[in-house]
């Protein structure tokens, strides 16, 4: 039941630092087309 609980944790653990890159991502280009 851990094991399992732990790997569910780390897979959203994943996917929110994904998240957090796409975020930064849009947010840098789009500081970009604003000071252009």
């Amino acid at each position: 039941y851990f094991k399992r609980l732990y790997l569910s944790r780390s897979h959203t653990k994943t996917i929110g630092t994904k998240a957090n890159l796409i975020v930064a991502a849009a947010a840098g280009a789009c500081t970009a087309i604003i000071t252009q």
